[in-house]
């Protein structure tokens, strides 16, 4: 398992944009007040109509409005570690914490019933849960890639892809045991994500990329839409990844290759983020790939309009939030301080007419 957060269909459409022109109401650069210097994930908080935001650099979970704004949970949550991941759940949030500790969060973010340890509750016949790489929830079920561990408290694991039901952690099943030879790069994007009942994730083997499909059954189906730019080997040197003081040096390695990049959806579809060299140092143009998972077909794709070295997205019903991540710094850092809006209506339209999208006269961030 590689450390790093890195981690087709016949006709390819590109996304009609309605309307003419894009202004300030389709796509409007927000600057970020106070900036982040890391996100590990986004989640949309509907009943807040904020984003939350994962700063394990920072060590906060924070809510940043629309109009780039920050404000803090409250009550004050009292965690006693760093967050590292938040994802939606029935009836609320789970907050992942550093090492195996989880918190449930409700609908307003407030704390249900404290944390809890979550490779002592899926401790079971199966083994323990131990480390938890990418994941997401769909329905009652956690679907991940981690490690399992033989026992709660034993050193011997195995990788793999699985799922648990939140409802009873310890009845873990293996969808995919990770063999050897096999790469799976974990990215600072999630690769996992979810539509009712199903979850989705990028199997990120560089010799053998593709969209994987977990039903609500627990079946485990490859699909086979997927861009071919994406599918092309890339490269990435392990060797080098020994610890946060080469961060920024593989960082600046990923923004030469040309790869999947992050796994997100809205409404029925699913949106695979793309990335590759744009021809300046440290740039990189960004295409968001859509896929009917139901047809198993590749719809369309857009350029984003940013360089920005590195991205992440959040999804709202009204928007897509792409926020812009400068270059990694030696303290493993990053300049995060402006998101783009862009309105839901513009990526999820048909049609046959290409168009780029276009932003205000904002500096973007490298």
């Amino acid at each position: 398992m590689k450390r790093l957060s890195i981690q087709c269909a016949t006709a390819l459409l590109a996304f009609a944009f309605p309307g003419g022109p894009l202004n300030s109401q389709t796509c409007q650069r927000v600057a970020l007040g106070p900036a982040l210097t890391w996100i590990s994930q986004l989640q949309w908080v509907d009943e807040r109509k904020q984003v939350a935001v994962v700063d394990p650099h920072a060590g906060i979970l924070a809510l940043y409005g629309l109009d780039g704004k920050q404000t803090k949970p409250k009550p004050d949550l009292n965690i006693s570690r760093r967050p590292t991941g938040l994802t939606k759940a029935p009836g609320g949030y789970l907050l992942k914490l550093a090492g195996s500790r989880v918190l449930k969060l409700d609908e307003q973010f407030r704390s249900q019933g404290g944390e809890f340890d979550l490779r002592e509750v899926s401790n079971g016949p199966n083994g323990a849960i131990g480390s938890l790489y990418d994941w997401t929830v769909a329905g009652d079920y956690l679907v991940a890639y981690g490690s399992i561990r033989d026992s709660a408290d034993a050193p011997t694991f195995r990788l793999a892809f699985f799922r648990a039901p939140l409802s009873n952690p310890s009845d873990i099943e293996i969808l995919k045991d990770f063999e050897a030879g096999e790469e799976q790069y974990v990215a600072t994007n999630s690769l996992f994500t979810s539509i009712g009942s199903d979850a989705y994730f990028v199997l990120m083997d560089p010799k053998n990329p593709a969209l994987m499909q977990v039903s609500s059954s627990g079946k485990l189906s490859r699909l086979s839409a997927f861009p071919r730019s994406l599918a092309e080997r890339w490269s990435l040197d392990s060797t080098k990844m020994t610890g946060p003081s080469t961060d920024a040096e593989l960082y600046d390695d990923l923004a030469t290759q040309t790869m999947p990049f992050g796994l997100l959806s809205h409404g029925d579809r699913l949106y695979l983020l793309g990335r590759e060299p744009n021809g300046k140092e440290g740039a990189t143009k960004w295409t968001l790939y859509r896929v009917d998972p139901a047809r198993d077909i590749l719809e369309g794709q857009v350029a984003l309009p940013t360089v920005s070295s590195h991205i992440s997205i959040a999804t709202s019903p009204d928007n897509f939030l792409v926020f812009e991540r400068g270059r990694v710094g030696q303290d493993g850092g990053q300049n995060i301080a402006s998101m783009i809006l862009i309105n839901s209506s513009v990526l999820s339209s048909r049609g046959p007419n290409p168009s780029l999208l276009r932003c205000g006269a904002t500096t973007i961030r490298r």
